[in-house]
């Protein structure tokens, strides 16, 4: 079995659901309360929910990248994430898998599949 769960669409510094975050503070809180409640000692992939705007992916690779070290989380996913930030995210934590379940995302490109942005 492979334990998964995503992070980032809950913000745990006061604004709440449906608040993008990843900043490291609050990917650590997140993480710990996910570790809890699903009663394990580590996360096989952990997904970023969305890509939070005001968080340099950097950053946010980097904080997941502590967890890794630290071996709460095993490997870092994007979620609806655009080449460049994959790419960006790759550079820092050498492990982001990318999940592009919208084709249609603000950072993912035209496809000719999809029936919203295909011509």
């Amino acid at each position: 079995m492979v334990l998964a769960t995503k992070f980032g669409l809950v913000s745990h510094s006061g604004d709440g659901a449906w608040n993008l975050d990843s900043r490291p503070a609050d990917i650590r809180t997140a993480v710990e309360g996910s570790l809890k409640r699903l009663g394990t000692d580590h996360i096989d992939l952990y997904y970023q929910h969305r890509v939070d705007p005001d968080t340099p992916i950097e950053e946010t690779a980097g904080a997941v990248g502590e967890l890794i070290a630290e071996g709460k989380v095993r490997a870092f996913g994007l979620s609806e994430a655009g080449p460049d930030t994959i790419r960006r995210a790759h550079a820092v934590s050498r492990s982001p898998r990318s999940s592009p379940s919208n084709p249609c995302s603000p950072e993912g490109s035209r496809n000719a599949s999809c029936p919203s942005c295909g011509s």
